[in-house]
C-alpha cells in the first residue's frame, strides 16, 4: 500500500518549538529559530535553507541534480537515476527512463509528473495519493475511502457509491444517499416513498394525502381528511388549532 504523506502546517508554542513543512512531507524542527533537525521526502532537498517552504528542491532535477551544489552542464545535461536511487548528470538515458522531459530521464510507465507523456502530471486528491501504473493515473486513498478513476471519495458519497462508483441518483423531494454501498433516497419534509420506486422521488405529500396520512398506508376514515399529517373530521378543527 502507497503512504499518504502527511501535510504539516505552522504551529507555533511559546518557549517551545517551531514545526514547519510543506506538501511533499517533509518536517524540519526548530527550537525559537534554530534548525537543529531536518528530514526531507526522498529524492527531496532544502537547497535555499529557508524552513519556510521546506525541502523545495527536487534532486532529479538538472539544477539540483543529486545534491544542491551540483547543475548539470552543456555536455552531460540530463539528471539521471543510478542504481543506488541517487541522481547524477549524464549524457543519455537508460533503457529504463528513456524518455527526456524538463531534462530529466523518465520511465513514463511510472512517473507521475510525465505520466504517459512528458508534461502529464497526475493530479492530486484530497485523501489520496496520485501515482503512475502503466502509463495510467491512479490514486491509493487513505482508510475509509476507495478509489473512483482518480478521485478517492468517501464508503458513502452518493457520487461514487460502493465498489462500482455509482452516482446514485434521486427524484422529485428527494436528495440521493448511499449506505453501505448501495444507493437510496432521502425524502424531504413532508414527503414519503410509498410505493417503493426511487425513480419517481418520494412521490406521497404524507401531510394532505388521504391515503397516506403521516405516513405510508395510515389511511384516514370516512368524513375525515388528511390536513398537516392528521386525519381531522371535515368542518372540525384544523391541525393548527
Amino acid at each position: 500500500m502507497r503512504g499518504i504523506y502527511a501535510i504539516f502546517s505552522l504551529t507555533l508554542v511559546f518557549g517551545c518549538n517551531i514545526v514547519l513543512g510543506n506538501e511533499k512531507g517533509e518536517l524540519l524542527e526548530t527550537d525559537q529559530g534554530n534548525t537543529h533537525g531536518s528530514a526531507c521526502a526522498k529524492g527531496f532537498a532544502d537547497c535555499n535553507g529557508d524552513p519556510r517552504d521546506g525541502c523545495e528542491a527536487r534532486l532529479s532535477e538538472a539544477s539540483h541534480c543529486g545534491a544542491c551544489d551540483v547543475q548539470c552542464g552543456a555536455s552531460n545535461a540530463l539528471c539521471v537515476a543510478q542504481e543506488d536511487d541517487r541522481f547524477a548528470c549524464a549524457s543519455g538515458c537508460p533503457a529504463a527512463a528513456s524518455a527526456i522531459c524538463d531534462l530529466q530521464c523518465v520511465n513514463q510507465k511510472t512517473n507521475a509528473s510525465h505520466c504517459g507523456e512528458c508534461g502529464h502530471a497526475c493530479p492530486g486528491t484530497p485523501n489520496g495519493e496520485a501515482f503512475c501504473e502503466q502509463s495510467k493515473c491512479k490514486v491509493a486513498c487513505a482508510v475509509g475511502y476507495h478509489a473512483c478513476d482518480t478521485r478517492c471519495v468517501g464508503a458513502n458519497d452518493p457520487t461514487g457509491c460502493g465498489n462500482a462508483c455509482t452516482v446514485c441518483a434521486s427524484g422529485p423531494h428527494s436528495s440521493a444517499v448511499c449506505d453501505k454501498g448501495t444507493c437510496g433516497i432521502a425524502c424531504a419534509a413532508g414527503f414519503a416513498n410509498c410505493d417503493g420506486d426511487m425513480q419517481n422521488g418520494c412521490e406521497t405529500s404524507v401531510w394532505e394525502d388521504g391515503k397516506h396520512c403521516g405516513g405510508c398506508g395510515r389511511p384516514c376514515g370516512a368524513a375525515t381528511r388528511c390536513v398537516g399529517g392528521l386525519c381531522l373530521p371535515f368542518g372540525g378543527m384544523t391541525a393548527e388549532q
